[in-house]
């Protein structure tokens, strides 16, 4: 396997974000393809996080101003963000995808759990 075939390994603030169970999703939902199926594809709003926030949970899963900041800091996601001192402003399409991809692990790591369970 040469460099070019070398998976490429999820940053650390994104394995730090699996440190709290991400609820999936109704069958079938995903954040991204909702919302980057309409307008908004190439006008994306975005999601702020300035120092000091917490994650809200009346927006449904959304991130810590300091896991915000971590996010913005990997080279992967940091043309996703908008930074203005201690405020983040994150895509839209970005947060969606990262929002998909964290309750598909859960739900991957559920059917895990199920099938070892099935083990005897």
């Amino acid at each position: 396997m040469n460099d070019d075939d070398a998976p490429t390994l999820i940053p650390g603030s994104l394995l730090a974000l699996l440190r709290d169970y991400w609820n999936p999703a109704q069958d079938g939902f995903s954040h991204f393809e909702v919302n980057h199926t309409d307008d908004r594809r190439t006008d994306a709003s975005g999601y702020v996080y300035r120092r000091g926030t917490d994650a809200n949970p009346d927006l449904g899963p959304t991130f810590s101003s300091q896991e915000a900041a971590a996010l913005a800091k990997e080279d992967l996601f940091e043309r996703f963000f908008e930074t203005d001192g201690e405020t983040h402003v994150l895509n839209e399409h970005a947060q969606h995808a990262i929002q998909d991809f964290l309750e598909e692990t859960y739900a991957a790591w559920a059917k895990c759990q199920e099938r070892l369970n099935r083990i005897r």
